[in-house]
């Protein structure tokens, strides 16, 4: 509420003229007296940098957003829903009581509400340890009431997170960084960090590696194709000029192939097979 107040995160600076403007994680600022007095220049702007969006499959009203440092907004029928603080991560909305939600803050803090919002309680399994920045959060694709928390460990719950058990763990050690399930058969599982990346057929129990061919870069995200469980895309998000961003495979991961083409010098942040 302070006049004087600048966020933490600085992310660009700039004097024109004697006067100072700076971009922050909430805030664009001005500053006449060389930063004695700032003015908040987006106010009633909603800008943010969002990490995640949840959807609703029965209610297009409702959405769940997690960004840096603005927190976890929920969408309704009425307008914006200040739901929790911090960094918002990752959400999901269950798929036919949409007032049902898991929310995430940082390091895969979770927090869940049943009544879109008025309330919540924590959703984080018991005695879990802190995960990756960005903790994947997943439901299963075949039964609206089991959740998937991805941590070093691959916790499980049957009841919408109210209570959770592990059911396994990658090969490779540390955080969980991406996590996808198959559509049609929820046995299927394939985790990654880094640029390993392994597959369950076992629900989560045991993994083995279908890295293949793949380049070792950092992989940024997985999808499967909905309509077929052995076809899967993996994108990378380097810059280098070697055209390796976008790669597919048809057979579970025996073998991939780069289907970057002209994407170009760019990073690849996700990738979302249409339905369709």
């Amino acid at each position: 509420t302070s006049t004087d107040y600048i966020h933490a995160d600085l992310r660009n600076a700039r004097c024109v003229n004697g006067v100072y403007y700076v971009a922050t994680d909430g805030f664009l600022c001005k500053s006449i007296d060389n930063g004695v007095n700032w003015e908040v220049l987006s106010n009633a702007v909603g800008i943010r940098e969002n990490y995640r969006l949840g959807l609703s499959q029965s209610n297009h009203r409702r959405v769940v957003c997690g960004s840096q440092d603005n927190g976890t907004s929920i969408h309704t029928e009425i307008g914006w829903v200040e739901f929790y603080g911090a960094d918002g991560m990752e959400a999901i909305v269950h798929p036919t009581n949409d007032d049902w939600m898991i929310t995430s803050l940082q390091f895969g803090g979770r927090r869940r509400t049943l009544n879109g919002g008025r309330t919540q309680e924590n959703g984080k399994p018991d005695g879990s340890v802190n995960a990756y920045w960005l903790a994947p959060l997943a439901l299963d694709p075949n039964n609206q009431m089991v959740v998937y928390d991805f941590r070093e460990d691959i916790y499980k719950s049957t009841d919408f997170a109210d209570n959770h058990t592990i059911i396994g763990s990658p090969n490779f050690s540390g955080d969980i960084k991406h996590a996808a399930i198959a559509e049609n058969n929820s046995n299927i599982i394939v985790v990654a960090r880094n640029s390993a990346i392994e597959k369950s057929t076992d629900g989560g129990v045991s993994f083995a590696s279908i890295k293949s061919n793949l380049p070792s870069q950092t992989i940024t995200d997985i999808a499967f194709d909905p309509n077929d469980d052995e076809v899967m895309i993996v994108t990378y998000g380097d810059y280098n000029a070697n055209n390796s961003k976008v790669y597919i495979t048809t057979n579970g991961g025996g073998i991939w192939t780069n289907i970057t083409h002209n994407l170009g010098n760019m990073p690849i942040r996700s990738v979302v097979v249409d339905h369709t």
